[in-house]
């Protein structure tokens, strides 16, 4: 687990995680034409980009009634993600 911020507030804490992702591409002998498939975040794991605190926590009442500290808000990373693609030099 990673420290949280000042405040005491236990929903700072987010337990470590690892992400997978790979790419496995075919190419022609001439180098000219390439097909690919690649994903990230494989096994689909739920993360935090940015935790922070919620705005207006204390006029709008929503506090944590534990630690009286505001309420943490999540921008989500991606899910999981494929893709398919094709290149053609020519």
């Amino acid at each position: 687990m990673s420290a949280g911020r000042g405040d005491g507030n236990p929903q700072t804490v987010q337990d470590g995680y690892a992400l997978l992702g790979v790419r496995l591409a075919l190419r022609g002998p001439d180098e000219r034409w390439e097909l690919a498939v690649s994903g990230e975040n494989l096994t689909d794991e739920g993360y935090c980009t940015l935790k922070f605190g919620q705005t207006l926590a204390g006029p709008l009442g929503t506090n944590d009634p534990v630690t009286g500290g505001s309420l943490q808000r999540c921008f989500v990373g991606e899910p999981r993600t494929l893709r398919l693609s094709a290149k053609v030099r020519y």
